[in-house]
């Protein structure tokens, strides 16, 4: 956990990393619903890992509402 300014607002920047992986999905919904922002990354060298950035956009949408977003 970071505390950063923006704006001249002190903001909390909380990065989960779960490389993806399917036994984290329920904490990943449990962050996405207490979530602001979301940043999807993935690997340049692995074409499967930018294939699953969709599921995890798809994952944000069911979890947020999609048009705050």
């Amino acid at each position: 956990i970071q505390h950063v300014e923006v704006d001249k607002q002190v903001c909390v920047l909380d990065v989960l990393d779960t490389a993806g992986q399917e036994e984290f999905s329920a904490l990943r919904e449990q962050y996405m619903r207490k979530g602001d922002g979301f940043l999807i990354v993935y690997s340049v060298i692995d074409p499967n890992s930018f294939k699953n950035t969709r599921q995890f956009y798809n994952q944000i949408l069911r979890v947020k509402d999609r048009y705050s977003i």
